[in-house]
């Protein structure tokens, strides 16, 4: 049989022997068409690179397939010098933005299936409005109405954001009831049916709400779940009326088993929509299949199935125990994939954005506090025998798991056990709390400048929070308590310098907020989540921030803080690959 490569209607076409079957299948994307009795795949450009990869030597490609390639060929180029700002187009009207936030507004209009991986603070969202806003101006097919999914903190931040950078844009903020939400997307769509340019702003919970009733997305298929009647049925967000898709934090959509994830998916992928952004400051966050995750929201024709991903771009082997194991990407196919990446990929530092002008995060300050008294007794207790006592009441740790959340707990204040329906909990932490002494000395220390404070446990917040009001210093506080319209009073308030102490849990205040009024950041503890550590100090460090702010970590002698601080270390090194000179450095014009 003759081997034959072509491109038809956006598809690659393979036409091959029994033979070469094992080659095929190394490629992701390929499956066979019985009718035809040929191996089909989408035509995108890392099908094409991995294809020409694989065959080389084996098949020549045809004329339609060699204009094709040096089609994408071309684009890349562009798509490459604008990545790099080498190459800018006439852009009035962005003259308020940085120099390099111009080069991410074309890159972003060019690319339209792209990845914007600016570090935290350098202005993703106005790059993205300002996009659309020249998609809008500059071509036949209008880019709106545009839908945004982010975190519930920073839902009320993009209108503030909206009116600041593209004030003739209609901004929706998806909130409130379910009948509520319905009414407000009715509405979206009717004014953009209408003619008008409409952002669509809902959080990553609600995109598909749980439960039965109505829904705003269906969910996508994939792998073997499976889905009920309702989650395959269309919601209020399907039917093709949107036309672009922005995913803010994209590592959120990270899981493809995620309801969230699968949700996006089902509105991102329908045929009409133009620009599928991912908006993150962490594409990798501790897994070497989170770059496909974020790869088949944005193209899933380059990234179809996470198997075939990772066999090719991966190392992988079987485990001791069973399972696979990923030991680091793969050298062979590095350059097919940086090949793909380094075109719809941006990534800048806020130096990169400011040059000189930048001043950012001075080197964290470890502050070591000892336990002592009452709270001593309680660590150690625990630790030693997973039990606790207070005032006669005694509480025993059920699990290692619990024993490690309530060691993280003692080894900050002492605990508050009470009797709830003739169960023993902690409901409190109290003093004597060795964490809570040195943050009040650095509050000091500090005068009038601000801080910021994060945790991972929202009892030594309540401590934290009585001790500064009995001081009689004024506080705002973002935690899961606290509803979004409340956290965004409590922002504008700190940001207006009404305020000398923010709160923060690092699952709500971690992500998508901005406090760099303050000089300062304690992290009161650490945390095993490696976005949240990530970020927290970049809640300070963005925008125009124009001073330096020191970071201080209180950690607890004796205590087990350190496994934290090594288990962030490891996700650290996977997510720094993304700097590696040896791999990613080009990819990210570092």
């Amino acid at each position: 049989m003759t081997t034959i490569l072509d491109h038809q209607d956006g598809k690659l076409v393979l036409v091959c022997s029994d033979r070469l079957i094992d080659l095929v299948k190394q490629v992701p994307g390929y499956k066979f068409d019985y009718k035809e009795d040929n191996w089909k795949a989408p035509a995108s450009p890392l099908t094409v690179n991995a294809t020409w990869e694989v065959f080389q030597g084996v098949v020549d490609p045809t004329s339609d397939l060699l204009a094709y390639m040096e089609k994408v060929k071309h684009n890349s180029f562009t798509w490459g010098r604008i990545a790099a700002g080498a190459y800018r187009e006439d852009d009035d009207g962005n003259e308020d933005l940085w120099l390099p936030q111009r080069d991410g507004v074309q890159f972003l209009s060019h690319v339209k299936l792209a990845y914007l991986c600016d570090e935290m603070g350098a202005g993703k969202t106005a790059q993205s409005l300002r996009a659309l806003e020249n998609q809008a101006e500059f071509e036949s097919d209008s880019p709106f109405p545009a839908l945004v999914v982010c975190n519930k903190s920073a839902m009320h931040n993009w209108p503030d954001e909206v009116n600041k950078w593209t004030p003739d844009i209609q901004v929706y903020v998806i909130d409130g009831t379910t009948k509520k939400r319905e009414e407000l997307i009715a509405e979206a769509r009717t004014e953009s049916e209408a003619g008008q340019n409409v952002v669509i702003v809902i959080n990553w919970e609600a995109l598909h709400t749980s439960g039965t009733g109505r829904k705003h997305t269906r969910l996508a298929a994939y792998g073997g779940l499976a889905l009920s009647d309702i989650q395959k049925t269309d919601g209020s967000l399907n039917g093709g009326w949107i036309k672009s898709v922005i995913a803010d934090e994209a590592h959120k959509a990270k899981s493809w088993r995620s309801t969230r994830t699968r949700a996006l998916w089902s509105v991102a992928h329908e045929s009409q929509v133009i620009n599928r952004w991912a908006i993150t400051g962490t594409p990798l966050t501790g897994a070497y299949e989170d770059l496909w995750a974020i790869g088949h929201f944005v193209d899933p024709d380059s990234f179809p199935l996470k198997t075939k991903f990772m066999a090719r771009y991966t190392i992988q082997t079987v485990g001791y125990h069973g399972g696979l194991e990923t030991h680091g990407w793969n050298p062979a196919h590095e350059e097919e994939l940086m090949s793909y990446f380094k075109t719809r990929f941006l990534r800048r530092t806020k130096r990169d954005m400011r040059g000189s002008d930048y001043l950012g995060k001075l080197p964290p300050v470890v502050r070591t506090v000892r336990m002592e008294g009452k709270q001593k007794t309680a660590y150690n207790r625990m630790k030693k025998e997973m039990i606790a006592e207070d005032e006669g009441t005694v509480f025993a740790a059920g699990s290692d798991v619990e024993l490690h959340i309530r060691l993280g707990q003692f080894s900050a204040g002492t605990p508050v056990i009470e009797d709830v329906e003739g169960v023993m909990r902690i409901t409190g932490l109290q003093k004597p709390s060795c964490k809570l002494n040195a943050l009040m000395e650095i509050l000091a220390e500090a005068g009038d400048q601000q801080l910021v404070v994060f945790s991972e446990s929202r009892l030594l917040l309540t401590l934290v929070a009585s001790e500064l009001s009995d001081k009689g210093y004024t506080y705002g506080e973002i935690h899961g308590n606290i509803g979004g319209l409340e956290r965004q009073a409590s922002v504008e308030a700190f940001q207006a310098n009404n305020l000398q102490v923010m709160l923060c849990s690092y699952a709500a205040g971690a992500e998508s907020i901005n406090l760099n009024s303050a000089h300062h950041l304690v992290r009161l503890q650490w945390t095993n989540n490696y976005v949240h550590w990530k970020q927290a100090p970049d809640r300070l460090d963005r925008g125009e921030q124009n001073h330096w702010i020191q970071i201080t970590d209180i950690v607890t002698e004796g205590a087990a803080e350190h496994v934290i601080h090594e288990n962030i270390d490891a996700k650290g090194k996977l997510a720094r690959s993304l700097d590696d000179p040896d791999f990613q450095k080009e990819l990210l014009n570092a």
